[in-house]
């Protein structure tokens, strides 16, 4: 199974500067150029989301890192839709 234990690979894309014109093929271009891409990573679901992961939103630490619990909580029913 794929990202806990879910039966496709999904992902959600912050608002990047490096995403120009936001697409899931460009997003799906972009994975499959990645050195040591695997046909089983092909995402199945893409969403974007406008609002920013910052410290003040509580979605990443003093390290700028992803707080993915509190990303997973937040976005909760938004990653349900898109395995449905």
């Amino acid at each position: 199974k794929y990202g806990r234990r879910r039966p496709a690979v999904v992902s959600y894309v912050c608002g990047l500067e490096v995403v120009q014109k936001p697409s899931s093929s460009n997003v799906q271009s972009l994975a499959q150029a990645r050195p040591g891409y695997r046909a089983d990573e092909r995402l199945s679901a893409l969403r974007f989301i406008d609002e920013p992961f910052t410290m003040e939103n509580g979605l990443l630490t003093q390290t700028y890192k992803i707080k993915r619990n509190q990303v997973a909580a937040k976005y909760a029913d938004l990653i349900t839709a898109m395995y449905s």
